[in-house]
């Protein structure tokens, strides 16, 4: 099933773009099982001020889904979790919430966090910032010369398109210890001389 706002391929029966975080729409029988549900449960969360049918769904969702897409899936994930274990949650709220958290922990395991923005790729004479493979690299006449940061992303030639941040891998991780170590012996060297 395709996002009609991204245009992304997405498992059969989600209610959410595991990409844009964008909600599906609901299917007119969805919407006639939601209105034929049982009312007691939600007074009982109207109260509480955790009503989902009663439109104050969006006011919880939308803060989760904006941190998320600002990069922000830990505090997103925290959020959920609030409301999961909270007793005056209601339990439709609670399922929902919990195909959002498993969707955007998919989506992180697949992509890495969510990046706010492209980060900056910029060389000046041949010193800054750019990207071999996927990992973002500051290079000295274009020779990579430390990691700075992993992306799942697509070349499209001259541009990228960035999908979420990942973790250095370990050698990486080694190869700036590496370089911080030659840098501080030549200036050690250099202040002795």
């Amino acid at each position: 099933m395709f996002c009609k706002y991204c245009g992304k391929n997405n498992d059969e029966g989600s209610k959410f773009c595991i990409y844009c975080g964008k909600a599906f729409p609901v299917s007119q029988e969805a919407k006639k099982e939601a209105n034929e549900a049982p009312k007691e449960d939600m007074n009982k969360s109207q109260d509480a001020g955790f009503n989902f049918s009663g439109g104050n769904f969006n006011a919880i969702v939308d803060p989760i889904i904006n941190d998320f897409k600002a990069g922000n899936s830990e505090k997103a994930l925290k959020t959920i979790n609030e409301y999961i274990y909270n007793e005056n949650t209601s339990q439709e709220l609670k399922n929902n919430l919990r195909q959002i958290k498993d969707a955007i922990e998919e989506r992180v395991t697949k992509h890495g966090t969510p990046v706010g923005k492209a980060p900056s790729m910029y060389t000046l004479n041949g010193v800054g910032t750019r990207v071999y493979g996927d990992t973002l690299y500051f290079v000295v006449f274009f020779i990579p010369f430390f990691p700075i940061a992993r992306y799942k992303l697509e070349n499209h030639g001259r541009q990228y398109t960035f999908y979420g941040k990942l973790p250095l891998k370990k050698w990486q991780k080694a190869w700036i210890f590496f370089d911080a170590a030659i840098i501080l012996l030549i200036i050690i060297f250099s202040l002795k001389a």
